[in-house]
């Protein structure tokens, strides 16, 4: 196997600090525009203003998510044959579509807490970090994602 210039324990803890990292950021940012729109109206006082952003957010939320889904299965390789997984690419690979699949979920969390921003909706703020959280931790990094880059790779159980 060639000299890849990380290896899968790296790997590994690269990637679950990354993911952390970009579930911090949106807490944060969440926790910020909670204690802003104390009294769940807008940051700016007008009613009704931004409304016309909950709809769309559902929409580009969902196309997210569904990129978000297909970038992470191909980053940990998922198939119905643990045989058929490729090991390829190294775990450099792994941690680079990670990260936009991440990003992918983060655009998704953060446009909807700046629509709660925007709306004062609590609602679309916990809509927003549920979505977030519930992706991280489907998504967190496990060390079998790594398993086939170990040693040679050989005799590694990828599934």
């Amino acid at each position: 196997m060639a000299n890849t210039g990380i290896d899968a324990d790296q790997a590994l803890r690269v990637s679950r600090i990354l993911a952390i990292s970009l579930l911090l950021g949106v807490l944060l940012f969440a926790g910020v525009v909670y204690v802003v729109t104390g009294s769940g109206s807008p940051i700016d006082g007008s009613e009704g203003d931004w409304q016309f952003l909950v709809k769309p957010w559902y929409g580009v939320a969902a196309i997210l998510v569904a990129g978000w889904y297909v970038v992470w299965r191909k980053a940990t390789c998922h198939t119905d044959s643990p045989a058929s997984r490729p090991v390829t690419g190294g775990p450099e690979r792994v941690i680079r579509l990670l990260i936009v699949a991440w990003a992918m979920l983060e655009g998704a969390a953060l446009l909807g807490v700046t629509v709660a921003l925007l709306t004062g909706q609590r609602s679309m703020l916990v809509a927003a970090v549920v979505l977030m959280l519930a992706g991280m931790v489907f998504s967190f990094p496990r060390a079998e994602w790594f398993a086939s880059f170990r040693g040679n790779g050989a005799g590694a159980n990828p599934s």
